[in-house]
């Protein structure tokens, strides 16, 4: 299986990380537009019902990001109310759950089909084209946290990996194939990841024993795209780094209180 995944990848091994002079040429505003510029897909729709993530159908992509910020709000309220340590461990584990439902349930299924392109920096979903790095950046940006999401883009995978990690180690993994990657993974908590492959970065969603791959994807098919890791050709890679999203507690703080995630470490 190696093999084949390898003579795929070969013509495309850089095609997914655009050149830094890309900012100053193609710059656009770091901010999201108004409604009447959305273009609001029907998440329901694209969101596949046989993985059990169903989509939040019943809101716009404007509302959603509403609503991410009123939950971020009540939390940051519960959070500066609370000085026991446990009391405030057990807040950010229920404000990860809240991140990674407005993500997971809320925010992607809009981008879901939204072209890749090499130099792609959208800023709305279903308009324009995004790269695998600008997909990452540009929707943790849009869900509150305090980045630039052309510095976060611009990384390479491991870098961004280390960016959300916090401080935190970032898992390392080399295994022999996707079952051997399944295996290693095991023992992780069920969560929103930040997956670093040889050329390509994304997010992993775990769930109980399944694992997904959500990505801006140049490879199988093209645009952004949620599929089992078993099924995704992009997903082939020597080298796996992961750092949590959701259950990182010091990175869902940041969300929290609105701390910035600076990109230069």
């Amino acid at each position: 299986m190696q093999t084949i995944y390898l003579l795929f990848f070969i013509p495309v091994l850089v095609a997914c990380y655009p050149a830094s002079s890309q900012e100053e040429k193609r710059a656009v505003q770091d901010s999201l537009r108004g409604d009447s510029s959305l273009v609001e897909l029907d998440p329901y729709a694209i969101d596949s019902l046989t993985y059990e993530l169903m989509a939040d159908s019943l809101r716009s992509y404007s509302e959603l990001l509403q609503l991410a910020n009123t939950k971020r709000q009540s939390w940051q309220t519960k959070l500066a109310a609370t000085t026991n340590p446990s009391s405030i461990d057990t807040l950010l584990k229920e404000a990860g759950k809240d991140l990674e439902g407005v993500l997971v349930q809320g925010l992607f299924p809009f981008w879901y089909g939204t072209p890749w392109d090499f130099n792609g920096i959208s800023n709305v979903p279903g308009e324009g084209q995004i790269a695998c790095g600008y997909f990452v950046s540009t929707t943790l940006k849009h869900v509150g946290f305090s980045l630039n999401r052309y510095k976060v883009a611009q990384q390479s995978s491991k870098r961004a990996c280390e960016i959300f990690a916090r401080g935190e180690k970032v898992l390392k993994i080399s295994p022999e194939d996707v079952e051997a990657l399944k295996r290693k993974l095991e023992n992780l908590e069920p969560g929103l990841y930040c997956v670093g492959l040889d050329y390509h970065v994304g997010f992993l969603l775990k769930r109980k024993d399944r694992y997904f791959f959500i990505h801006s994807s140049y490879f199988g098919v093209d645009g952004v795209v949620i599929e089992p890791v078993e099924t995704s050709m992009a997903f082939y890679s020597q080298t796996y780094y992961l750092s949590p999203i959701t259950t990182n507690k010091v990175l869902v703080r940041d969300w929290v209180e609105g701390r910035e995630i600076s990109w230069n470490l």
